[in-house]
This record gives structure tokens, sequence and C-alpha cells, in this order.
């Protein structure tokens, strides 16, 4: 084997990759039938639960990725942004007032019916999915890979409530639609020539296609963030070189990536309900060890997600968006006082919103942008907020109900105070025999 690429990187991310996946499906397989013989010899078995229990939990898991991984990855998102590339009649978004009516198309559902790109679309409908392999692991918790989901074991005897609920993983799969929009936004940041050609973007230069219009405005709302960490203004930061601009999208991939998952998790799987998302991650975030000093980092993200509901509204739009937040967090904070934390981001936001939060609002708004107005579509979101079982079913009770959307059923299920093995179960006996998938 021939390695390729500086330091033979393509051969060791290659082989990242395939230890991760053989790691994952090693524990899938093993956990999912735990209680089949040999059991010794099964290498994930959690001695403390019954010998079918994690199995079901397993398969509750994958249903539940195959519900949401499906019906977002059959739109092909990622493949329909890179066709913008194709239109080549476009405003220019650096000068487009937030009032524009075209900052609030549903540009997806556009390209979807647009009959000159037809043939590309046919075409990239037939690329096939790649499931993420789910497991439980002590270890990892929630969190995603290229080709993993993991959850935390205290799900299995727990997800009934919002700190261990499996609604967490609709933000670690987020994270892979957005790596994939990243991969498209971002040059090849080992190819000289590409690194090049994106910085010349940032310069007043006009795109040749959309695509590239869309890149010029992320990559500006890059310089804004490092102009608002630097407390400078515009005129006075410049990017003197490429590779400058190499560092400078290095340095902030990470926030930037956050911003856009939390949004993207908020406008699909929460429908923009904002009580509903900042209850159930604001909950969720108490187990998280030293919160305290995370606290500005996940007071941003929330914000940059409820913003959505307000681009419309201008200059007002993260005054009226603060006060949301605060006024549903207050509510939190009186229902858990011992939950430090939150009235630590109270504090927080309190103290200091003009020096601090709202100018790095300001800086972040271009991301919330881009996935509002370019990887939305109202009507795929719409699919998240359908089912028919909804007033039939009752807590804890045995029944045949078919479930057409575990997103919901779980979202309702999942907000009792305190952990209850039976009430979990439940919840994954019916995500395993009741679930009907209707999205082949």
């Amino acid at each position: 084997m021939t390695e390729k690429g500086e330091n033979g990187k393509e051969i060791y991310d290659l082989f990242g990759l395939i230890s991760v996946l053989n790691a994952g499906l090693s524990k899938f397989s093993s956990q999912t039938f735990s209680g089949i013989s040999p059991i010794m010899q099964t290498e994930c078995h959690v001695w403390s639960h019954s010998l079918v229990g994690i199995g079901i939990a397993n398969l509750a898991v994958f249903h539940f990725r195959q519900f949401l991984q499906s019906t977002i990855g059959n739109t092909r998102i990622p493949q329909l942004f890179e066709l913008f590339k194709e239109i080549i009649d476009f405003p220019d978004l650096c000068s487009l007032g937030i009032h524009d009516p075209f900052w609030y198309e549903d540009h997806l559902r556009k390209l979807e019916e647009d009959s000159k790109l037809s043939d590309k679309i046919a075409e990239i409908k037939t690329i096939p999915l790649v499931p993420l392999v789910t497991f439980f692991s002590r270890v990892d918790g929630f969190k995603s890979h290229h080709n993993t989901l993991s959850l935390p074991l205290e799900s299995i005897y727990a997800c009934n409530t919002p700190e261990w609920s499996l609604l967490t993983t609709t933000h670690e799969i987020t994270h892979t639609f957005v790596n994939a929009i990243l991969a498209i936004l971002y040059p090849d940041l080992d190819n000289e020539a590409d690194v090049s050609h994106c910085w010349e973007l940032t310069s007043p230069v006009y795109p040749k296609n959309f695509l590239d219009m869309i890149r010029k405005y992320f990559f500006l709302g890059v310089i804004d963030l490092e102009i608002c960490a630097q407390d400078k203004v515009g005129q006075d930061f410049v990017i003197a070189s490429a590779s400058s601009f190499k560092e400078l999208l290095e340095k902030w991939k990470r926030e930037v990536e956050e911003i856009m998952v939390d949004t993207f998790d908020f406008l699909y799987f929460y429908n923009e309900v904002e009580s509903d998302y900042i209850t159930q991650i604001w909950t969720s975030w108490s187990v998280i060890p030293h919160i305290k000093n995370r606290v500005p980092e996940y007071v941003k993200r929330t914000l940059c997600a409820l913003m959505t509901k307000n681009l419309n509204r201008g200059a007002i739009s993260e005054k009226i968006t603060r006060d949301k937040f605060v006024e549903i967090l207050t509510e939190i904070n009186k229902k858990n006082p011992e939950e430090q934390y939150i009235q630590n981001a109270l504090t927080y936001i309190k103290e200091n919103w003009d020096t601090k939060i709202l100018p790095n609002l300001l800086a972040s708004k271009t991301f919330v942008k881009i996935v509002h107005s370019f990887l939305y579509s109202e009507k795929l979101a719409s699919v998240f907020s359908k089912e028919t079982w909804l007033l039939e079913l009752n807590d804890s009770k045995i029944t045949d109900i078919p479930i057409t959307n575990p997103l919901m059923f779980i979202s309702r299920f999942s907000k009792t105070s305190k952990p209850s093995m039976a009430k979990s179960l439940w919840i994954y006996h019916n995500i395993v025999f009741n679930y009907e998938y209707r999205h082949k």
C-alpha cells in the first residue's frame, strides 16, 4: 500500500475510520444480542440488567436513529446545497437587508422543484445513505463520529428524564449533517490553490455562482468572529495572506460548527418551540462535569439558535431573543433551584449583555442566517411534527398503537424528573415493537 498525501494523512485517516467503525460494530452486536449464547463472551454485557434489556434498548436507539437519519438524509441536504453552484442569477448577500424576502424563502425546496436540475437531483437521490452504528458507552456518552453514534449507559435506565433522554442524539446526528456542509463551504486546507481561491472571495470580487456567494458570506462571517474577539473595527483588520486566512478558518471551525448545529437542531427537531428546546438542553447539561465553566459558551449557542425566530425583527431581534431566553430559563431555575449553573447563566446574561454577549451574537448572526435560509426547509421540518397517536397513548400502558414519529413520542415521555427503569423500558419497548418505519 502506498501512502498518499502529506505524511500519509489519507492512510491514517482511513485507518482511524476503520478502527472507530470496528469498535462501534463490535459494541452494537455485543449489546444487541447480549442475551444470546455464549453470554460470557459478549464484551458489553451489562450485569445490572436482564439478558435482553440492553438488546431492546439498543434496537430502540437503532430505530430512532433510522427515523432521524433517513428522514433528513433522504432529502440529501449536503448534495442539494452543493447544487447552489448551478445558480448564476443571485443577489449580493453581503448587502441584502435582513427584511428582504429572499432570506425567508425555502431555497432547498426551490432547488428540488427546479426543472433544469431535475436530472442532477434524481442522480443524487440514488446516493446510498451510510447509517450510523449505534451503541451505549460509559466512556463516550452522547457522541457522534463519522460513522458511529454512542449514548451513555445511564440512558438505559433513565431515558424518561431530560438528562438522559434520547432527544440528545438529535444534536449529535446534526453534527454529521453540518460537517458535510462545512466540507463544502470550507476549502481543502491542504490545497493552497483552493485556500487562495476562498481567500480571494473575501475581497470585493463578485462570485460567479451562488454557492461561492454563500461561501463569501460565510468567510466574512468567520472574519467577523475574529474582529469581535480582538475588539477591533472592520477597517482595522486585514488578512495579509492566504496562509493567515487558513489559520483563521482552522481557529474558528469548532465555534462555527457548534453554532450551526444548535441552529439546525432547533429548527428541525424542536420545531422552533423555545420552551421545549431550552428546557431539554439546559436540563440535560446538568450532568456535564464542570458545567459552570461552559456557561458563556452555552448561552451564546442557545441565543444563536433561538434567534432564527426573530431574524425579521431587525435591530431588536437580539433583545427579543434574550428576553424570551431569560423568561424560560428563570422558570427552569424556579423548578430546579439547586442547579447553580442555571443561576450562573442568568447572572452572566444580566452582567455581560452589552459588553460581551451582544457583540458576539451579532458577529455570529451570519451562520444563523445561512442555516435558516439555505439548510432549512419548512416542508421537510413539518415531517417531525406529525403523528396520529398523540391523543391515544397513555404513559406506561402496554399498547399496540403504531408509532410513526418516535421523535414526538420520546419528546412527550422523556420529561419526568426522576429516573425510572420501568418507564425507560416502556419507552424502548414501544420504539422497538410499535414503530412503523415509513421512510423506506
